[in-house]
């Protein structure tokens, strides 16, 4: 048994029968479209194998053996196919049309064979993703192969008819001749070659034994027939070798045929027949009646005339003829002659349009012919000359549509300069500064107008109507081969211009309108049609009334407003420069590589069409705005549009349409909204955007809904856009939008919105109205409006709703309104501090407290000074109550004790540490992390709150120990003796990183690790076990705390005398990325001053050279590997560590051995092209002029 192939040797066994294939399709004989569409797949799949093949080392061992197996089954398909096309070369005529539907079976068997096992093919795991979009392509068209079973009886019809004849002369019926005498019979002989004739003339022989022997005389007799006609042609002895592969020569038909055809049944030859009349009308002595006379017998062949007596001329004969290049030619000289009158050149075309099927168009042959003797040209030379008349340009149109509809013409059509000559028929253009104009600007018709009286059908409007189904016709073409050279060629100006003239016919109008939707399918297309003012012809057409120019228009708008990629690498070009995106590669000279090759951003694409948009294109948007169907695309670029001064003036002059904007943004439209904020940012347009909402608010009184979708939209315009709340423009108009909202009397309706809706969505609505007003609202009219309003009262109402981000909201207002005055101030906190003592209400006025207070330093004093007495233990007895409920007043004091040390103090005095530290032994992680983080600030480093429960509690529970201890030694004795130490690291190890306020929490633990004495050697035998034997997140922590500890002198003894150092190396080599940010940053903060105090073993304290002992640790090379990690927190830590460590002779050695350099100078080049921030950038290129040797180095300290 022969041992299994790898999958490299199955996929290159695949490969190979794939070539074999193709190879073996050009030589088939028979069968051809069959065979192209096997060649066809196999061709598809080669670059698979291939891919396979390189790929397959890298493979698994288990998903390349599942793949051997697969791919074996799809050999042995490719050899069925193979197998099939190879036996067309010796497939007899005959053989083939008795066999016809088993043979057409066949190749669809094949085709099943290559799906089942492409099917099977696990693309995925032999790592072949990229091709599955092809396979599922391919085996969509597999699946659709069937037999056709119609073409196959068709095509043996002639069986039937041969047994007819046979018949009839083995009867002996009248008029009965020989088989091998008819036309029929040697029809199928026709192209065979030698080799097939041989093996027919087998097989025939073989069916007449079989019969002789079953007695069946019938097909005895027919049999018989054929091989008297085949004998006599299949050469014998040498010759048979030579000639296998000739095909049977036409002189070698049987005499008695020949003699027969010779006799009475050959007509004259059509070829010669049409060239004598063709030169006889080119005759110069001829008179225009003669030449009419001689065009007869041709007309009549093509129905255009009465039948001309003796002449054996008809349709088929004709065309036939003009597959003759000769006869081509002599048609092109007749249209081309500027000597003929023109009514030759009229019946000429008209005789070769009556020559095209209406349904398949013209004969393939005939038209390459044609093609190939420049009739294109001589086409596109009559559109183009002013003397040709109208009729003649008519059929000279409807010529050039028939051989328009192959894209295998595209080289020859473009030579000839189709395209321009098309777009010239449509309206005349020009080339100006580099792109195409219009020669005249069209004239518009009045929107809703009827067609003026000057529009009557005519030739020229037949023409035009003509010209642009061509330019549909070749929108369409698959492959969009056309759509760069339509779009050079200037027609969609072109097609504009004619679109919005007095004088265009409506039939002509639903022309262009066809031809733009089909054009727009590219991108590109459409941009230019954005920036030709088609929307305002098409949005004349939907307000017509006039059935099919509705449709039509809808169609092309459609299109228009919804771009998609372009189809071409040209287009593409033509995209990207428009919307400023750059350029397309140069191909090189190739091939045009396809659509998706070079991918245009949508959002550019519909940016930039929005700003191409002229005023009028933007009234016509505000008319669609009236239309359920074409508002929503028109709503999708109004915004885009209104970037423009005019096209604002041009939205806000439409009462009508800002009418329908208002009710669209009262629905709560996105779009509608963005439209009405654009036009805010316009001084003129802010105002009346401003008042029209102020009163649509008012007029939606006894509407809560309406009235808060319309504060939604006032909340969205007023609001300056994200990243420029600081801004003072963007503040101004701010300040003035709420200013003419309040003027329009919409104030105390949103007041009473916020009041008196049992809706928490509708107050929210409310609040968000209101707020810009109350954060950007400085001038003194419109506070004291705002207060006369009793705002803070309201507001402070909605605090108190249940509702979070009514509560943020409503708080943030407040904070707004702080800056008004210390009186104001003390009246705001003084109403939020009331209902603290209410057990419901505690928790959120402590959290509103926090975000009012945050807005400024007074703030925070406010609440101190008006809370004096009261404040601090109100907090901590409801810290100290167990429940949710503790978070916010954790977080209160955390802020409290944050900027304020003598608000730390007293809450000292109030027991706050020990409650603090309670809660991180037993509440959730929120409120202990809070509780941690706020004993943290108290004692500057406190850890009495942090054991167990939900982390982001425990979390805020440290920070706030941090905050507490950072001031006070009495807070940091507290929370040793209470546990809090404990407590702290129980937050270090399992807290979430990133849980907020987990970085105070870490500075409270690393302040009671260096400030109070007694916990120092705890806090350092925590973190030493935390780095050797923790966790992937306690690692983290303790880099994150040795971090802050390394900032201090005392941190840096405990760091250096511990020998942390080796172990904060090894995270470096191994951590996460967090935690090997930490640790780098760690050692650039350790690294810092250039000698550490450390007592020696006498008691002695000596300097220590903290760099020196990083580098003989090992730490370079981890810092310069660092710089490579995708995280940029990483590669700015080991850059600025780099840069401290850059004084140090071995650090330098170190770097240079590492090629440290060379890395940090890759950082330099990714911050130059924009893919590193410019901090880090800046970084390494400080450290890179230090290791280069380009700048002295005198160390730098960590920022």
């Amino acid at each position: 048994m022969s041992p299994r192939p790898s999958l490299h040797q199955a996929t290159a066994a695949a490969k190979a029968l794939c070539v074999q294939v193709v190879e073996a399709a050009k030589h088939a004989k028979a069968f051809p479209d069959e065979c192209n569409r096997l060649a066809k797949f196999a061709k598809r799949l080669h670059p698979l194998m291939d891919d396979i093949e390189q790929g397959a080392p890298t493979i698994a061992p288990d998903a390349a053996a599942r793949g051997v197996h697969h791919v074996q089954e799809l050999r042995r398909a490719l050899e069925r196919s193979h197998a099939a096309i190879t036996s067309t070369v010796a497939l007899g005529p005959f053989y083939a049309l008795v066999n016809d539907r088993q043979l057409s079976s066949e190749f669809a068997n094949c085709c099943v064979d290559i799906a089942d096992a492409l099917k099977k093919l696990p693309l995925t795991e032999l790592s072949a993703d990229e091709f599955t979009e092809d396979v599922s392509l391919s085996l969509q068209q597999l699946r659709r192969v069937c037999v056709d079973f119609g073409a196959s009886a068709q095509r043996t019809a002639v069986l039937g008819e041969l047994r007819i004849e046979a018949e009839s002369l083995r009867s002996g019926r009248a008029g009965s001749r020989p088989l091998p005498t008819l036309d029929l019979t040697q029809g199928v002989l026709r192209g065979c070659t030698y080799a097939q004739l041989g093996s027919d003339l087998e097989f025939l022989r073989q069916a007449h034994g079989a019969a002789v022997a079953r007695r069946d005389h019938v097909d005895a007799f027919f049999y018989a027939q054929l091989v008297l006609l085949e004998e006599p042609l299949v050469p014998q002895g040498k010759s048979a070798a030579k000639l296998k592969d000739h095909t049977v020569a036409a002189a070698a038909l049987p005499k008695a045929a020949t003699a027969a055809r010779e006799d009475e049944y050959a007509p004259m030859d059509p070829v010669q027949e049409v060239r004598t009349l063709l030169d006889k009308v080119q005759n110069p002595k001829f008179t225009l009646e003669q030449r009419l006379a001689t065009l007869q017998p041709l007309a009549a062949a093509a129905g255009l005339a009465p039948p001309v007596p003796g002449s054996s001329l008809h349709g088929g004969a004709v065309l036939f003829a003009l597959t003759d290049s000769e006869c081509a030619q002599k048609v092109v000289q007749i249209i081309n002659s500027d000597a003929l009158p023109p009514q030759i050149k009229l019946w000429v075309l008209s005789l070769m349009l009556s020559l095209v099927h209406p349904e398949k168009g013209l004969n393939p042959d005939t038209q390459a012919a044609l093609m190939q003797t420049g009739l294109p040209r001589a086409l596109c030379r009559l559109l183009v000359r002013t003397t040709t008349p109208p009729d003649q340009r008519v059929q000279a149109l409807a010529m050039m549509r028939v051989l328009v509809n192959d894209p295998g013409t595209h080289a020859l059509l473009v030579e000839a300069k189709v395209v321009p000559a098309i777009v010239k028929t449509i309206w005349e253009v020009e080339l100006v500064n580099g792109r195409m104009v219009v020669t005249s600007s069209p004239t518009t018709s009045q929107s809703g107008s009827s067609a003026p009286p000057n529009s009557t059908w005519g030739v020229e409007q037949q023409m035009r109507q003509l010209a642009c189904a061509m330019l549909t016709d070749l929108g369409t073409m698959q492959g969009h081969a056309f759509k760069a050279e339509i779009l050079q060629a200037g027609a969609i100006p072109a097609l504009a211009a004619r679109l919005g003239h007095t004088g265009t016919h409506d039939q002509v109008r639903v022309a262009c309108a066809d031809a733009l939707a089909a054009l727009m399918e590219d991108g590109a297309i459409a941009l230019e049609a954005a920036r030709s003012d088609v929307l305002v012809g098409l949005v004349d057409m939907i307000l017509s009334g006039n059935e099919g120019m509705v449709a039509a228009g809808t169609r092309s708008i459609r299109s228009l407003l919804t771009p998609t990629q372009p189809t071409s690498a040209a287009t593409q070009r033509a995209a990207l420069q428009a919307t400023g995106s750059g350029n397309v590669k140069d191909v090189g000279g190739q091939a045009d590589p396809g659509p998706g090759t070079y991918e245009v951003d949508q959002g550019a694409m519909l940016a930039a069409m929005g700003k191409a948009f002229t005023p009028s294109a933007t009234a016509a948007l505000m008319q669609l705005l009236h239309n359920e169907e074409m508002a929503p695309l028109a709503l999708t670029l109004l915004p885009l549009s209104a970037t423009d001064e005019r096209c604002r003036v041009a939205i806000i002059s439409d009462q009508a349409g800002m009418a329908r904007m208002m009710s669209l943004a009262a629905a709560n439209n996105a779009d509608a909204a963005a439209t009405l904020s654009r036009l805010a940012e316009d001084p003129k347009g802010g105002a009346q955007v401003a008042a029209l909402l102020g009163k649509a608010v008012v007029d939606s009184r006894g509407d809560p809904r309406k009235a808060a979708a319309i504060a939604d939209a006032i909340a969205v315009i007023g609001t300056p856009p994200a990243g420029l709340e600081k801004d003072g423009k963007a503040a101004g108009r701010a300040a003035a939008f709420a200013r003419e909202v309040i003027e329009a009397g919409a104030l105390l309706l949103l007041v009473t919105l916020v009041r008196a809706s049992p809706d928490p969505r509708a107050k929210l609505s409310g609040v968000r109205a209101l707020l810009p007003m109350c954060v950007y609202g400085e001038a003194k009219p419109t506070q004291a409006a705002l207060l006369e309003a009793d705002i803070l009262m309201v507001l402070a109402e909605a605090t108190h709703v249940g509702d979070a981000k009514l509560l943020v909201a409503a708080a943030t207002a407040l904070s707004g309104l702080t800056a008004i005055s210390a009186e104001t101030r003390a009246r705001i906190f003084g109403i939020l501090l009331g209902p603290l003592n209410s057990p419901d209400a505690a928790a959120q006025t402590c959290e509103a407290i926090r975000i009012v207070a945050g807005s400024s330093p007074d703030c925070y004093l406010e609440v101190e000074r008006l809370g004096a007495a009261t404040l601090m233990p109100r907090l901590v007895q409801l810290i100290a109550v167990p429940g949710a409920g503790a978070l916010q007043p954790v977080l209160l004091l955390a802020s409290l004790a944050r900027y304020s040390p003598s608000a730390g103090e007293a809450a000292v005095r109030a027991a706050a540490v020990p409650a603090l530290v309670s809660v991180m032994q037993g509440g959730d992680w929120p409120l202990r992390t809070a509780a941690a983080a706020t004993v943290g600030f108290l004692v500057r480093h406190d850890d009495k709150a942090c054991n167990a429960g939900d982390w982001p509690l425990r979390t805020a529970a440290a920070a706030t120990v941090g905050f507490l201890v950072r001031h006070d030694d009495k807070a940091r004795n507290a929370v040793a003796t209470g546990g809090g130490l404990t407590a702290l690291f129980g937050v270090a190890r399992g807290a979430p990183v990133g849980t907020p306020w987990w970085d105070e929490a870490m500075v409270g633990l690393s302040s009671m690790a260096t400030l109070h004495a007694g916990s120092r050697r705890d806090a350092s035998d925590a973190l030493y076990t935390m780095l050797k034997k923790g966790g992937p997140s306690e690692v983290s922590a303790a880099c994150v705390v040795l971090s802050f500890m390394a900032r201090g002198p005392a941190g840096r003894e405990t760091i250096l005398g511990d020998s942390m150092v080796e172990l904060l190396v090894k995270v470096m080599a191994s951590g996460t990325p967090d935690a090997r940010a930490a640790a780098a940053d760690t050692l650039g903060h350790l690294c810092t001053p250039s000698s550490v105090p450390m007592p020696n073993s006498e008691g002695k304290v000596v300097g220590v050279d903290p760099r020196s002992v990083c580098v003989n640790a090992g730490c370079v090379e981890h810092l310069v590997a660092m710089l490579a990690m995708p995280e940029e927190s990483c590669v700015f830590e080991a850059a600025e560590t780099l840069e401290i460590l850059a004084p140090s002779a071995a650090a330098k050695t170190a770097v240079a051995r590492a090629g440290g350099v060379d890395a940090l100078n890759q950082v330099v080049l990714l911050g130059k092209r924009g893919k590193m921030s410019a901090r880090t950038s800046k970084t390494a290129y400080s450290a890179y002029m230090l290791y280069a040797g380009q700048a002295s180095a005198g160390g730098t300290r960590k920022r």
